[in-house]
């Protein structure tokens, strides 16, 4: 079991993104999914509440491409990095064009490039002591990203709210490959004195998602858009070396 957590952990590369349950709501732009340009996170340990590691993620939109820098500091270190990723991404078929992660504690690196017809080239770094390593994935329309997920989940929001179950092969860089998840409702609850949205991330395979822990992702309704405003789950931030940490992260947002 202790390969799928870390498998867990890998995939929430930090994915970035009241009102009655009831409200359905339809984004009309990229823009209006949104509307930041930055926004900064802390990474909390789940059971204590204690500060592990703090963040921020700029963020450009160019027409169609979406550009994602992020970077995670360790507390009273001043902005001493210890993981950074960037991502370039097409909004209208959530496709990833360049992908890059750097974990500065651990060593391990991911550059991905996606080439025609959509192949993903990647090379891949598990420790500086070790080879590269080089592999090629073929993306189809239902594969996505860590840095997507955001907004296919907004893009999914109404059918969330309809209880259904959107499915997407989910692609994981540090394994180089994809693997069958979903999200769903899980429940409505209270978040700082506002109504959101539990929405959890989960295994396809029923087998498997009795043994690996769930990821929810609590979303509050502003202006009109689900804005992810806390997440709860494993992470890939080595802390002491121990990168399956159960964290909480609170979101801040900055226009």
């Amino acid at each position: 079991m202790g390969s799928y957590i870390t498998l867990v952990s890998v995939i929430f590369c930090l994915n970035f993104f009241g009102v009655a349950f009831s409200q359905e709501i339809i984004p009309v732009s990229v823009e209006k999914e949104l509307p930041f340009k930055k926004i900064t996170f802390k990474v909390l340990d789940l059971k204590s509440g204690g500060e592990l590691a703090w963040g921020e993620e700029t963020i450009e939109c160019h027409e169609n491409l979406l550009k994602k820098s992020t970077l995670y500091y360790l507390p009273g270190t001043g902005k001493k990095v210890i993981q950074s990723e960037s991502s370039v991404v097409s909004l209208d078929r959530l496709q990833v064009k360049e992908y890059m992660f750097s974990n500065g504690t651990t060593g391990e690196k991911v550059d991905l490039t996606m080439r025609e017809p959509p192949v993903a080239e990647l090379v891949y770094v598990e420790k500086p002591n070790k080879s590269p390593e080089r592999s090629r994935y073929k993306w189809t329309e239902r594969t996505i990203i860590g840095k997507t997920l955001h907004h296919f989940i907004v893009r999914k929001w109404n059918d969330l709210i309809r209880d259904e179950r959107p499915e997407f092969d989910l692609f994981v860089p540090m394994k180089r490959d994809s693997f069958g998840f979903r999200v769903r409702r899980e429940r409505e609850t209270k978040l700082g004195g506002q109504v959101a949205q539990v929405i959890s991330l989960e295994p396809q395979n029923w087998a498997i998602r009795k043994l690996v822990p769930r990821m929810n992702f609590y979303y509050v309704v502003v202006d009109g858009l689900p804005r992810l405003s806390r997440y709860e789950g494993a992470t890939t931030v080595a802390i002491n070396g121990d990168s399956d940490r159960e964290v909480a992260i609170d979101f801040d947002y900055a226009r």
